[in-house]
């Protein structure tokens, strides 16, 4: 599990009072969702209890099992890293995912991410989630699993070639790919293409993953996610 909340890439400590950060769009938008989310961690303590209670606003997308609902874009979540979900949802809250108002589905991402009431809640609710069940998923992606296995050797090289990522504290840590829906891994990959993820200076990892995956046209990327499926 993970022992330190997500960390910026410079070691600096872990976002405080972050619904202070956004108020400009999401704050106003999350009110809707959620009064009184204008809080710092609340000091509750990180609890399973705590954060299925929290999981339920998730479920609302991802469903009841994290198996994710491929119809509105939500990805099956069930089952990944610790570390690795309360990273994504600091990302959301704090802008570096869900800040392009073309992205639809990371702008919803982002206003429910930002009612999150602290820290405890943010990494109760990642704990509950790596402890679900992993859910497989179905093929939906037509590629060329031989040509994916080339062009995932770029890939392999910080998601190693199992597709299980890493957790590191010295190389930075790396997200699991291996058991991601095929068609999420496509939408990511475009939304890197379209300058929706990895544009921000501060968010180095996802910089180089979009210098990775800018050159991959439609067929190589479709090529990448059914080989990415195998992996699973």
């Amino acid at each position: 599990m993970m022992s330190q909340p997500y960390r910026d890439h410079d070691g600096a400590a872990p976002v405080r009072c972050r619904f202070f950060i956004r108020r400009t769009t999401l704050a106003l938008a999350a009110s809707s969702l959620l009064l009184g989310a204008a809080a710092c961690a609340r000091g509750d303590g990180v609890s399973s209890a705590r954060g299925e209670q929290v999981f339920t606003t998730c479920a609302a997308c991802h469903g009841p099992k994290g198996q994710g609902n491929r119809r509105i874009g939500a990805p099956n979540i069930a089952g990944l890293p610790k570390w690795y979900v309360a990273r994504e949802l600091e990302k959301f809250i704090v802008g570096h995912r869900g800040f392009d108002p073309a992205d639809t589905v990371g702008r919803r991402m982002a206003v429910v991410s930002v009612t999150i009431d602290g820290d405890d809640d943010l990494e109760s609710v990642a704990e509950y989630i790596s402890d679900l069940p992993h859910q497989p998923t179905v093929p939906t992606v037509q590629g060329d699993t031989a040509k994916g296995r080339i062009e995932y050797q770029a890939c392999a090289a910080c998601h190693a070639d199992d597709g299980k990522g890493r957790e590191s504290a010295t190389q930075g840590s790396v997200p699991p790919v291996a058991g991601l829906a095929d068609w999420y891994v496509v939408s990511q990959i475009e939304a890197f293409k379209k300058g929706w993820r990895g544009v921000n200076a501060t968010d180095i990892p996802a910089e180089k993953m979009r210098a990775v995956v800018i050159p991959l046209d439609s067929a190589a990327i479709a090529d990448v996610a059914a080989y990415i499926r195998t992996l699973g």
